[in-house]
């Protein structure tokens, strides 16, 4: 029997639903996430590109990060306007507030805050969808479809993705959200990568996506899995 996933109205802040999979299989989670195609490491440009990117996004989180480290995040709000998504923690591990960039208004990265339990700003990081370009597309293309519909135990042996980095609902998608490693940090190439599988709320997989950390002020324990595994296929 092929499971049933039911369709929710979008909020009004929500970019994408995750629950509507056959008829919109594009859509991502209000965050991360996190997609564009293309990308710096498709040409034979990619490594200089992409340093450039690094340095430009560690100046804006050195101004950023004077403001509000420490600070409540509704400070945010009024600086960087309505949120794509608040994910708030299944795992124990701080909630995510995540924001577009405004350094980049098409949409290719976005500011994500990490809060205490009291809400206030712990860590701040700029993410970049698909940040390894071409790739990347590629491959959450082929996780998809090896975990379409299934659980997250299923997907993790399928794929082989080893254990989850942090597990999260989303406001925005009503849909249960899990990071996997996706690969070390490359030198000069900002931070880790993850893949996003995304969950409905019959707990079976709606959506893939790929986002990576592009420069980051964040508690190494949180933004840095223990996990080596990355996904293969």
């Amino acid at each position: 029997m092929n499971p049933t996933l039911t369709p929710r109205e979008p909020l009004p802040t929500q970019r994408a639903s995750c629950a509507t999979p056959h008829t919109h299989p594009e859509r991502l989670i209000g965050l991360l996430l996190l997609i564009a195609a293309g990308g710096c490491a498709a040409n034979p440009f990619s490594i200089t590109v992409d340093a450039l990117t690094v340095r430009m996004a560690r100046r804006e989180l050195a101004t950023i990060k004077t403001t509000l480290l420490g600070n409540p995040v509704a400070k945010a709000d009024p600086r960087f306007g309505p949120r794509n998504d608040t994910l708030d923690a299944l795992d124990g591990g701080p909630d995510w507030v995540i924001y577009p960039d405004p350094k980049n208004p098409a949409g290719e990265s976005f500011l994500v805050l990490e809060l205490d339990p009291d809400g206030a700003v712990t860590g701040l990081s700029i993410w970049k969808r698909n940040r390894d370009g071409l790739p990347d597309v590629w491959k959450t293309k082929r996780l998809l479809k090896t975990c379409f519909t299934l659980t997250p135990a299923e997907c993790e042996a399928r794929a082989s993705l080893g254990t989850p980095w942090r597990v999260f609902n989303s406001r925005a998608t009503h849909c249960k959200a899990i990071f996997y490693n996706a690969g070390a940090l490359i030198p000069g190439r900002g931070g880790r990568k993850a893949v996003i599988l995304c969950f409905n709320e019959q707990d079976l997989c709606v959506e893939v996506r790929m986002a990576g950390i592009v420069a980051e002020n964040t508690p190494q324990e949180t933004t840095s899995p223990d996990t080596p595994n990355a996904p293969e296929n």
